[in-house]
């Protein structure tokens, strides 16, 4: 019994930096484990060529342009400026280490960053009294969790930063160190500006903790950080009242602010996605792989407080009308994530025990998430990327380009690269590299409509390469 109480004592455990402990070496042995796995999972993705522009290309771009022309660079894939993506000022800081190192730096700071969650979790299950045992088998569910798996293999996305620090922000808060807790709230909301919604969440979870001046504090500093970058700095930069909101959630009124007046006088409509079959198999995919954890048994109802600022983000993208928000395979749920673990950590810790089997689930999902990935982008990719590089080392290091999708994130470290979609919107800009691959497309039958629209309007032109399926013009 004397040892299992100093297991559970968060005073007998070492803080970070006391590696030679065996547990401590375990916990970094799972996250350096799983960010060793899936850095090499991503390069083996970006070297099949199975990345893409959207969306890490455009961040290689951004980020480029960010370093060489300064805050008021455009990110030629939306046509906007970079700034205007959410308000993601974190990619300032990221932009020179990207510049210095290349993509394979992003690759492996997005593993990093998202197995870091096992060492919080671990950190908050000692705080929270679970025993090692159980705090490591919600550890492993997080790492198998599908929204963090495919997150991590789709491309690169600063969303996935804010784990780690919403996770340090709520042990923080947990054992009122609140300096650090500022540090991590403050470096979260630099992510995305959704991020704010997750900080408001926080704030509310302190407030109904009696942590009033804390709670307060954060709360507005969570709404107020989400209006000035909504209903100002967006608009400002796009020279547009409110394009992102519009594009997103313009069915619920013009602006933020008619949208929560219109949403507070029919609060209905907050359970509208009911209706929508996807909205429930998103659902089953946030809840499926960790339903096992919950304890059925009374306990701090304080504890359950943090599954507000979870169910916030969720309910955001349950009301928005962009389709990816409500795939599990996108990372528009990660800032849900980290509450949702720490919900499972206070669960089990006033029985201290959960179902054997809660694994099960979690296995089962991932199992279905690999196929799954297996299925569609793991399937196909193009065949000839010799052909590919060697049109590629015809086109100057600064040259604009207009690529396919899956072209993209191997030309796009330069001020200017555009998608072949956007064909229409450029023509005339010269000089102007176009590549194509007539025998591959991510996007199936409409993807080939667009080579072959652009290939009718260039065959006047001359290629100055052509190989196989591959063919380069030079539009001057």
């Amino acid at each position: 019994m004397a040892t299992r109480a100093r297991e559970a004592s968060p005073e007998a455990v070492p803080e970070l930096g006391s590696l030679l402990v065996p547990d401590q070496l375990s916990q970094w042995g799972w996250v350096l484990g799983y960010t060793a796995l899936f850095t090499v999972l991503s390069v083996l993705r970006y070297q099949l060529w199975l990345a893409t522009g959207w969306d890490l290309g455009y961040y290689e771009q951004a980020m480029w342009a960010l370093y060489h022309q300064g805050l008021g660079a455009m990110a030629t894939m939306s046509g906007y400026p970079v700034l205007a993506d959410s308000a993601s000022f974190v990619l300032i800081l990221l932009s020179p280490f990207f510049v210095w190192f290349g993509v394979g730096f992003l690759l492996v700071l997005q593993s990093f960053a998202l197995g870091l969650g096992y060492w919080w979790i671990q950190k908050l299950g000692r705080h929270f009294g679970i025993d090692q045992r159980r705090r490591q088998l919600i550890g492993l569910a997080y790492l198998c969790y599908p929204v963090v798996v495919a997150s991590n293999l789709f491309d690169f996305h600063p969303d996935v930063l804010a784990v780690p620090l919403l996770f340090a922000a709520i042990y923080y808060a947990e054992t009122r160190a609140w300096v650090r807790y500022t540090v991590a709230i403050v470096g979260a909301l630099l992510i995305k500006d959704m991020v704010a919604i997750a900080v408001a969440g926080v704030g509310l979870v302190l407030i109904g903790r009696k942590q009033w001046i804390p709670g307060l504090i954060t709360a507005v500093a969570g709404v107020a950080w989400l209006v000035l970058a909504t209903s100002w700095f967006i608009p400002w930069l796009v020279h547009h009242p409110m394009s992102q909101w519009q594009a997103y959630y313009g069915q619920w009124g013009a602006t933020p602010l008619e949208g929560l007046r219109y949403l507070a006088t029919h609060p209905w409509d907050f359970l509208r996605w009911g209706f929508n079959v996807r909205s429930w198999e998103y659902l089953v995919w946030i809840v499926g792989p960790i339903f096992l954890f919950v304890v059925p048994r009374r306990t701090l109802w304080q504890r359950f407080l943090w599954l507000i600022p979870g169910i916030l983000i969720l309910e955001t993208n349950l009301l928005s009308r962009f389709p990816a928000q409500t795939s599990p395979f996108d990372q528009y749920s990660l800032f849900a994530v980290p509450f949702l673990f720490v919900s499972l950590c206070a669960w089990p810790s006033a029985s201290n025990s959960f179902s054997k089997k809660a694994w099960i689930p979690s296995a089962a999902f991932l199992v279905v998430l690999a196929y799954h990935l297996h299925a569609t982008t793991w399937r196909s990719f193009p065949s000839d990327v010799d052909t590919l590089a060697a049109a590629i080392s015809k086109i100057p290091p600064t040259a604009p380009v207009i690529a396919q999708n899956f072209v993209i994130p191997h030309v796009a470290r330069r001020a200017a690269v555009y998608d072949l979609n956007q064909w229409a919107s450029i023509q005339g800009k010269t000089p102007l590299y176009v590549l194509i691959d007539s025998g591959f497309s991510t996007t199936g039958k409409v993807g080939y409509g667009v080579i072959h629209d652009v290939s009718a309007a260039l065959k006047h032109h001359s290629p100055i390469f052509h190989a196989g399926s591959v063919t380069l013009y030079l539009l001057n």
